[in-house]
């Protein structure tokens, strides 16, 4: 049994990771080329003074700069040198990029030595020292060398403890665990470092990747660059079905690539060989090649599973005995669980409804009406009505939005005709987005249950169904976003017939929305109806504490707004609060686990402050709703154990319980009096 914890191994610095993955531009001529794109596209934009320049400077400095140790205050005095002329003059930005990709070079290398140094030394974990993982200030190279060192001590040490059995926790390791962690360590982290030093190019098109995202996000937050791989992916998080391995893997302690879950009924999960926990070790692709995953940046592991033309491939794993396995799987197509409605009925004082709707998916026919997340929705309704239920959850928890349509067509699911928003842009003005289709999917009592984390998509249908007064918003003020973007090839003509191969896509905020009403969620989010006792997300970053978002005034109206009947709010909200003031503990908040700034390196104090956060992070008693849960309809397979999952899940969240019962008030109210 291994010793868990749940912070701090620091492999997200950019020269082992690809947090900013490479992109195939081949000039910098492009950068340019961003400014005279925005101008012609984004909703709101800006013109390159002083200030926005320094912005951008900063950004990039400071994102390449991971942790704000991998340069030192002497590197920054040598790129100061082009502060003037950078983004003015092209050759001077050439030249400042041309730079700073030197300097990253030479600091990969003397890293690369100090491991191979560290690799020779003893290594002791008595001494009482300290590793601050973020500097206040730039470091000289004599501080440099002093971070790096602990770092990679910080690394080993780690490694060692993770790998400890719980019951020998507490006494020191032997020299030789010790020797043997650092030798590891140190191996996989001088290869990935010399895998990224052979390449020039990789290194030259992360910096240009960065400089490009500094300046679209210098114009507001949701303004991106993306490459091709990029735009796959985000196309990956707005899809309901993919072809896939069905591999999710995570980096651990020892800086492996572990199998962290295998998707039930996929090609991994039929096999019957892998285990969670297996660690791959390489693969083997007669279309992609080959690839050693101990050398390898999270981006190209990422890449090479999820790579289109990667259809078949040979996987060698290594099982927790040390034993080796080599397979062959074949990509299969399987639901993206994370995207796809799962309803369910809860039977207790009466059978209700519930639907959880992680993203606004689209098929690749979006404009198709009969496609996509909304007509799975109203499928879902007609059969939750023939099933009898009297009330309908429907939760938009954590669901960050996705394609704005979606969302106005499952507005319309609920409201019988009417403007369920508005949208305004730089080139259709102000349009009423209305209901595409007359009539009611389901007219029972309903409740939408929001966080903090729902956002764009998921705060126009909750908006709407607030201001028809068509059912009870319950939970946290959401996100705030209320800006519309589009996915457009950067260096594509519009007079080309096709798109390119490898073209590189910005992610354009081209509007906004408003509520029917004409005001506006953005930087507010939609107020609920009905708070919890404690937020769900501990001191959450929402739209108005992001740099450069925008601010919006309300507009008139336009369209077509009859709101409905007032609903019970007030009565509802004193209900639910007084029930609450007993049971506020159970609404337990997620604290969001950032680590320590200041992390011991002596052996014994190291775990007892794994401990205290293992203690702390432990929570409360588990709940469960005294509820029966089933799902709507009866599956086998990947989506049998799917529901199985999510309705241990739904049982055991009193935010959830708490919504059925504010439910079976508004039933309870909206009886006629007798």
């Amino acid at each position: 049994m291994q010793l868990h914890f749940r912070f701090l191994f620091l492999y997200s610095i950019t020269l082992f990771s690809a947090s900013v993955q490479a992109q195939q531009l081949s000039n910098c001529s492009n950068v340019n080329r961003v400014f005279e794109f925005l101008e012609t596209y984004h909703y709101s934009p800006k013109e390159l003074e002083i200030k926005l320049r320094d912005t951008i400077i900063n950004g990039l400095f400071n994102q390449v700069n991971d942790q704000g140790a991998f340069f030192t205050y002497e590197d920054a005095l040598k790129m100061q040198v082009y502060d003037d002329a950078f983004l003015v003059n092209a050759d001077s930005t050439c030249e400042a990029l041309n730079l700073m990709t030197e300097l990253y070079i030479q600091r990969l290398t003397k890293l690369e030595t100090l491991v191979n140094q560290i690799s020779q030394e003893e290594v002791s974990f008595r001494e009482v020292e300290y590793f601050c993982s973020n500097p206040d200030t730039l470091l000289t190279e004599e501080e440099w060398v002093d971070y790096w060192t602990k770092y990679f001590k910080f690394n080993i040490l780690s490694a060692v403890v993770a790998n400890l059995d719980s019951a020998d926790a507490t006494s020191y390791p032997s020299e030789v665990e010790i020797d043997m962690w650092k030798v590891r360590v140190c191996e996989r982290t001088a290869c990935r470092m010399q895998h990224r030093l052979k390449s020039r190019d990789l290194c030259e098109d992360m910096i240009m990747s960065t400089l490009m995202n500094s300046i679209t996000m210098s114009f507001d937050p949701h303004t991106n660059f993306f490459s091709s791989f990029q735009m796959n992916m985000f196309e990956r998080g707005v899809s309901s079905n993919q072809n896939s391995f069905g591999i999710e893997y995570m980096r651990n302690g020892d800086g492996e690539i572990e199998v962290a879950y295998l998707t039930p009924g996929g090609p991994a999960w039929e096999d019957d060989q892998l285990e969670e926990g297996d660690i791959l070790i390489s693969g083997l692709s007669s279309q992609i090649g080959g690839m050693n995953f101990n050398c390898s940046s999270d981006y190209e592991v990422h890449n090479f599973l999820h790579d289109e033309g990667n259809t078949s491939s040979e996987f060698t794993f290594r099982k927790p005995n040390g034993q080796e396995v080599t397979i062959r799987l074949s990509k299969a197509e399987i639901p993206e669980e994370e995207n796809t409605i799962r309803t369910f009925i809860l039977d207790g004082d009466r059978k209700l409804g519930y639907i959880y709707l992680p993203t606004f998916y689209a098929s690749e026919q979006y404009w198709n009406e009969n496609l996509g997340c909304a007509a799975d929705l109203g499928r879902e309704l007609i059969r939750l009505k023939r099933a009898g239920v009297e009330g309908l959850i429907l939760d938009i928890r954590n669901n960050g939005g996705g394609y704005m349509m979606e969302a106005v067509r499952m507005a319309g699911l609920f409201i019988n005709y009417g403007t369920v928003a508005i949208s305004t842009d730089n080139y259709d003005g102000t349009v009423p987005l209305n209901d595409p289709q007359r009539g009611l999917a389901y007219d029972g009592p309903l409740v939408v249950m929001v966080n903090n984390h729902s956002a764009s998509a998921s705060e126009l249908l909750a908006a709407a169904i607030q201001d028809y007064n068509r059912g009870v918003i319950v939970g946290d003020t959401t996100f705030g976003k209320a800006t519309m973007q589009n996915v457009i090839p950067f260096t594509w003509s519009e007079n080309s017939k096709e798109i390119p191969e490898n073209q590189d896509y910005i992610k354009t905020t081209t509007g906004c929305f408003y509520r029917p009403t004409g005001s506006s969620h953005q930087e507010v989010g939609v107020i609920p109806d009905v708070s919890f006792p404690n937020p769900e997300y501990h001191d959450p970053v929402r739209e108005c504490d992001i740099t450069f978002h925008l601010e919006v005034d309300s507009i008139e109206p336009v369209g077509h707004f009859n709101p409905l009947a007032e609903l019970p709010i007030d009565t509802l909200a004193a209900l639910s609060g007084r029930r609450n003031i007993s049971d506020s503990s159970r609404f337990e908040t997620y604290h969001y686990d950032e680590g320590l700034d200041s992390i011991p390196l002596q052996f014994a104090e190291y775990v007892t402050t794994l401990n205290e956060m293992d203690e702390s992070n432990s929570g409360s008693e588990r709940f469960k709703s005294d509820f029966k849960i089933e799902p709507l309809r009866y599956v086998m397979g990947i989506d049998g154990e799917l529901n199985r999952i999510i309705m241990r899940q739904v049982q055991t969240d009193y935010r959830i319980y708490e919504t059925t019962r504010i439910l079976n008030d508004l039933i309870e109210l909206s009886k006629p009096i007798k």
